[in-house]
């Protein structure tokens, strides 16, 4: 379930429109908000905000990729919500890719 989701229009080569979620807040807990934008740079990733800091962690694995702010007790939280969420994560990552990002769905190493 998405909560909340910016919706864009994408002209195709052919002349067609398509539409794709921007960004989606995927999940809010505990003061936390889970977001995936979907025209992002590699490697795959997800932005979780606070009140007082933001940062961007990896979908392969949930390492810190950057940040700005004191996120030590933001990673934690960060930690245990990816081991549950990783799957949905993944799934709203792959839902969001318009057709012409350079990133593209991301695919589980087995």
């Amino acid at each position: 379930m998405i909560i909340e989701r910016g919706i864009t229009p994408e002209r195709r080569a052919d002349g067609s429109f398509s539409l794709y979620a921007e960004k989606a807040l995927v999940d809010k807990v505990r003061g936390l908000k889970f977001e995936i934008f979907a025209n992002e740079h590699p490697p795959p990733h997800f932005h979780v905000t606070t009140a007082d800091c933001r940062a961007s962690f990896a979908l392969s694995d949930g390492r810190k990729l950057k940040s700005s702010g004191d996120t030590r007790k933001l990673e934690k939280q960060v930690a245990c919500y990816f081991q549950e969420n990783r799957s949905k994560l993944i799934d709203f990552w792959n839902g969001s890719r318009p057709e012409n990002c350079s990133v593209g769905p991301y695919v589980q190493s087995v």
